[in-house]
């Protein structure tokens, strides 16, 4: 048999335990174990990639209790990776009943709903103690790795977003500036989040077993909620990041759209995607595009393997060509102009919309990435077109909003399955608008 040693942190110094393949071995089953009156040894904690095992030995075996930080491939190795003990129970991180939820890992079968349950109780006996619980975002290797039996809990700081890119950027501008304005308060922003949401899981799990005494491992360092920063400040900042040619810059954006949509911070938050021999107006749209040097917001485009960088000198939205000839470009959440709506047009498979204003200017219409618009169909896509499109006759400069409820003429206009290239005038829009429009009798034959 292959044997492979793998060691624990142990208070009493480093311990050895056997790794063996599971294929091999017998499984133990701790519900044969007698309930222990006093705390089995605890051997350490042990990291797994993704996940940390807590060992605890006591005569007849080991047991590990494993718990997550992400549900990711390695899960599937972790169990082989404990092959040496005899036991391991998996705490799912979700409540069962009144209790936290925890799972008996037999060799070689990740544990889903179907594997045994094991209760407070019976775990409690086991290791002769009631289990020690991470919150999600405490579930780290180095906060367990800490963790010491009859000491209080480890105050960590929980972070799901990692903002040292965004601080890093934030030390390259000068203090007071709009851009180191919005990076130190997205950092801000981002370490209170992430505090508040492990506070309230803490409460969520406490509340829901309370008839337990639920020993926290870990407990989240405070932190002071940010001030609020006005969304000019902050898309005055982020404009300047997006437009740095730098790669500090750049991986302070992949942060941040990593953690958000970009709907409020960004001025370009949607994406859409062109293709330039489609139809005239995107022909048109893209005649105007100029070359441009590498910009910290072409980061975004990165798994779309640019052949060429461009800029829309319109609007300021930096785009990428694709080795296929496609056009890849930011959309601005609201158009840069003084002029009046003069029509639409509907084009590119119902998900293309072109704004054509009083000085003949084309726009790409503007939108946010929490909520796409389209039409010809009942749903979220026609919806959010009928709202912008009611806010655009007000004022074509209004910025795209998420929610709102259209007017009703608006919302079946948008709902009408137009063929590519319609274009509807601004009589049109108001008359819809106001309830006058006569839908087109839809041929149902074709």
């Amino acid at each position: 048999m292959f044997w492979q040693a793998l060691f624990a942190r142990s208070r009493k110094g480093p311990r050895l335990f056997r790794r063996r393949n599971t294929s091999t071995r017998t499984a133990v089953d701790p519900h044969t174990w007698p309930a222990l009156t006093k705390l089995a040894d605890y051997d350490g904690a042990v990291d797994l990639g993704g996940a940390t095992a807590q060992i605890w030995a006591r005569a007849e075996g080991r047991i590990a209790l494993v718990q997550h930080e992400a549900t990711t491939a390695s899960t599937w190795t972790w169990r082989e990776d404990l092959a040496g003990i005899e036991a391991v129970v998996y705490c799912t991180g979700r409540l069962w009943t009144a209790e936290p939820e925890m799972r008996l890992w037999e060799p070689g079968v990740f544990p889903d709903h179907n594997a045994p349950l094991v209760s407070w109780t019976q775990m409690s006996g086991w290791i002769g103690t009631a289990p020690p619980l991470f919150p999600q975002n405490l579930r780290t290797f180095a906060i367990i790795d800490r963790w010491e039996p009859g000491e209080p809990p480890v105050t960590a700081l929980a972070r799901d977003v990692d903002i040292a890119s965004i601080l890093v950027a934030a030390a390259t501008c000068e203090p007071g500036t709009a851009a180191h304005r919005a990076l130190t308060n997205f950092a801000a922003e981002a370490l209170w989040d992430d505090y508040r949401i492990t506070k309230n899981d803490i409460a969520t799990f406490t509340d829901a077993c309370e008839q337990l005494t639920l020993p926290w491992g870990a407990r989240p360092l405070p932190v002071p909620e940010p001030g609020d920063l006005d969304e000019t400040t902050i898309r005055a900042g982020w404009l300047d990041i997006l437009d740095r040619r730098d790669d500090a810059a750049g991986a302070a954006l992949r942060t941040m759209r990593s953690w958000t949509s970009g709907d409020r911070t960004l001025p370009f938050a949607a994406f859409t995607q062109i293709d330039p021999s489609a139809d005239q107006w995107a022909a048109e749209w893209t005649s105007r595009l100029e070359p441009s040097p590498w910009r910290a917001a072409h980061v975004l485009f990165e798994e779309r393997r640019p052949v060429r960088y461009l800029t829309d000198p319109a609007t300021g939205a930096a785009c990428a060509e694709d080795p296929d000839g496609i056009i890849h470009t930011l959309v601005p959440a609201a158009i840069p102009t003084a002029a009046a709506l003069h029509s639409v047009i509907l084009s590119g498979g119902h998900t293309t919309v072109w704004i054509r204003d009083t000085d003949g200017r084309l726009w790409l219409a503007p939108q946010l990435a929490a909520d796409g618009i389209a039409w010809g169909y009942s749903g979220g896509g026609p919806w959010t077109l009928a709202g912008l499109l009611g806010r655009l006759l007000d004022d074509l400069a209004a910025r795209a909003t998420v929610g709102g409820k259209p007017r009703p003429g608006l919302l079946a206009l948008c709902q009408h399955p137009w063929p590519d290239g319609t274009v509807l005038t601004r009589a049109d829009l108001e008359a819809a608008r106001d309830g006058r429009f006569t839908l087109p009798v839809v041929d149902t034959d074709k």
